[in-house]
């Protein structure tokens, strides 16, 4: 039984390293707007974020687009 749960435990560090490396959707708060940047704030944390299409609004929520789990290449889609 022993050997079953490392091996499960190996199998679960394996998934959680590749959901990790995926891309991820969150939702924020539009803070504020400047030319095609915004700051959203996302769990208590605000980025300061490119948009693409439509200009976001003040104070709504709106998704944001993690790839491959990197906040330095996130954006949003208005």
């Amino acid at each position: 039984m022993n050997k079953f749960k490392e091996l499960m435990e190996a199998i679960d560090i394996l998934i959680t390293k590749k959901i990790k490396n995926t891309t991820q959707v969150y939702f924020g708060i539009i803070k504020s707007i400047d030319n095609n940047n915004c700051i959203i704030e996302i769990k208590g944390n605000n980025y300061n974020l490119k948009y693409y299409g439509n200009v976001p609004v003040v104070n709504k929520k709106c998704p944001v687009i993690v790839p491959q789990g990197n906040f330095s290449q996130a954006f949003i889609i208005g």
